[in-house]
């Protein structure tokens, strides 16, 4: 709030004149970004296919596949701790940049590998790459509160692990399962290029920025994540709480992505060896659970109205436990596969909404670099719990899938309920009123600063002079209501404001007899009108007679009057007319009394 407005500002990101290039931008940005998460994706679906290849091609033992994703697991966690560090210090798309060309050289080692043990040495690449894509792509999102971007994302990872099996086969049936990878290392140093390019793009812009007065609008990612001039409130908290709320969010990632996984990995197995299906027919139910995750997120993403990310958590885990239990159960086939597809649906929106909800939780501060610790947690989770889940079936038999799904599934809500006790979500302060809407920019009138001044206030925020409310002031995403112009606006005698394009609405929609109103009683004791009949609605020819420009005709007065005072009925003196006078003439846009605006 600046102080130079009657009601508290609200800032968006760009200006008018700044937002049909930086939307094609942002678009091409977010592109980039989802292209990214399929490449990412692409090596995790590929690898099982071309295993059975590869194992030949070198003589190894069908275990040495484990021993793969182990390594490549550590290099994964190891980087997360650094990503943080790494962002502060070269940004996203240098970080993004450096995470395709490790991808590459991988790729491109999977593809002339003369001996297997260099398959076990760019696993490790393909850890580094997918820890900083995966850690800095969610890092950079999740900030910037943007739930739909963070489901698309995922749901592009999906996209990507069930293209790796079509593009290997492929490759396959024509050659070699090497070819698979070399397509896959051209397309990870074209992802590299277009990174660097996003980078020389940056750099451009922030140069072209340095000679402009204006601050950068932080106040709108702080204000997304719960924070006030005065931080976040978790900024109060002990060291020894903080590191608990910290280690306790990558519990829960860590579980989380251990159940999807587990859940992922073994179905095929739980349905050829216990549910006795056809190697087919279990392809197509592990299909099932996979499509119904991207599908859920693709669906989350594209909502008209988005779902509040604490309740995709809440219900998405609670749900999960559902579904897990009626696995364990088994009631019959056809149910336990749909249970399977069930959970995979509830667990869709359950990882981009904890990301999302990190910020609100801990503050943007420690979000930097705890998103990527819990992006590191979840990948050993994903492993080392699928892992633990295949010695259980080792000793007790795939009867105990649905057990293990059903307690990590409680063990994920007992976690939330913990973090939320804990680490409760600081929701936004919301204006109960209508707001003033101004918007972030670095352009000025080029030698006007009078021009600037008037039309700029002190922080640099272009004032729209719009005043608009929250759709719903529990749920800002839900959107904004426009509320008229602050221009219309004045005061009454007794020093009350009177939201002139509100009450014009209200006194329209009221009296459907008049097509147009204008708000008076600047410094008055009450506001009046000013109004035009509506020729669609009025009943018969024009009433009469008229004096001047001013229309009388007793019936209608009383009829009008009649529908002012239901309108009037309980509102206060800057919400009710008192006086309403009928124009014979509708306002002339030649002589300035109307302009194209209104």
């Amino acid at each position: 709030m600046t102080g130079l407005s009657p009601v508290p500002a609200l800032r968006s990101e760009k200006a008018p004149a700044e937002r049909g290039d930086s939307r094609r931008a942002g678009w091409a940005l977010d592109a980039l970004s989802l292209g990214s998460f399929v490449a990412l994706g692409l090596p995790d679906g590929m690898l099982g296919t071309a295993w059975p290849s590869a194992r030949q091609t070198f003589g190894a033992p069908i275990a040495d596949l484990g021993l793969i994703l182990l390594i490549s697991t550590i290099g994964a966690i190891s980087v997360s701790a650094f990503v943080g560090p790494l962002i502060r210090r070269f940004g996203v798309a240098v970080l993004l940049a450096c995470s395709a060309a490790c991808a590459a050289l991988a790729g491109t080692g999977y593809a002339l590998a003369p001996h297997l043990w260099v398959l076990f040495a760019v696993a490790v690449l393909w850890g580094l790459a997918a820890g900083m894509m995966d850690g800095g792509l969610n890092t950079a999102v999740g900030l910037s509160g943007r739930s739909r971007l963070l489901n698309l994302l995922h749901a592009a990872y999906g996209v990507g692990t069930a293209i790796g099996p079509l593009l290997v086969t492929a490759a396959i049936l024509l050659s070699s399962w090497r070819s698979g990878y070399l397509v896959l290392a051209v397309l990870d140093l074209v992802v590299t290029a277009l990174w660097l390019r996003q980078r020389r793009q940056e750099r451009a812009a922030q140069d072209a920025a340095q000679d402009a007065p204006a601050t950068e609008p932080a106040q709108a990612g702080q204000a997304a994540a719960g924070e006030t001039a005065a931080g976040h409130p978790s900024d109060a908290w002990s060291r020894r709480r903080s590191g608990f709320v910290v280690a306790a969010g990558m519990s829960i990632f860590f579980v989380y992505t251990g159940v999807e996984v587990a859940a992922g990995q073994w179905e095929a197995s739980f349905c050829r060896g216990h549910l006795g299906l056809s190697a087919s027919a279990a392809g197509l139910a592990t299909f099932g659970f996979w499509g119904a995750l991207t599908a859920g997120r693709l669906i989350l993403a594209v909502l008209p109205r988005p779902v509040p990310p604490s309740r995709v958590v809440w219900w998405g885990s609670g749900i999960a436990v559902a579904a897990a239990a009626l696995i364990w159960w088994q009631p019959g086939t056809p149910a336990t596969l749909a249970a399977f597809v069930l959970l995979g649906g509830a667990l869709a929106g359950v990882f981009p909404a904890l990301i999302a909800l990190t910020p609100l939780r801990i503050g943007r501060g420690r979000s930097q670099h705890a998103i990527a610790w819990q992006v590191g947690a979840a990948a050993g989770g994903g492993s080392g719990l699928s892992a633990l889940i295949g010695l259980l079936i080792g000793v007790w038999g795939l009867s105990v899938l649905g057990p293990s799904l059903t307690v990590l599934a409680v063990l994920l809500v007992a976690g939330i309920i913990l973090l939320e006790r804990t680490a409760p979500i600081a929701q936004p302060a919301v204006a109960a009123g209508p707001v003033d809407l101004r918007i972030g920019s670095r352009r000025r009138y080029l030698g006007r600063p009078d021009l600037t001044a008037e039309v700029f206030d002190e922080e640099g925020y272009y004032r729209r002079g719009d005043a608009v409310s929250f759709a719903d002031p529990e749920d800002p995403a839900a959107g904004l209501l426009f509320r008229g112009r602050l221009a219309e606006d004045f005061k009454l005698s007794t020093g009350t404001f009177v939201r002139a394009g509100a009450l014009r609405t209200a006194l329209l929609s009221a009296l459907p007899m008049l097509s147009d109103a204008v708000i008076t009683g600047e410094n008055r004791d009450e506001a009046g009108a000013l109004a035009w009949l509506n020729p669609a609605e009025r009943p018969g020819p024009v009433p009469g007679p008229a004096d001047g420009p001013v229309l009388h005709d007793p019936a209608l007065a009383a009829r009008l009057g009649a529908q002012l005072a239901t309108l009037n009925a309980g509102r206060g003196s800057a919400s009710r007319i008192t006086r309403l006078l009928l124009l014979t003439e509708p306002p002339s846009l030649d002589a300035g009394e109307i302009t194209d605006k209104g």
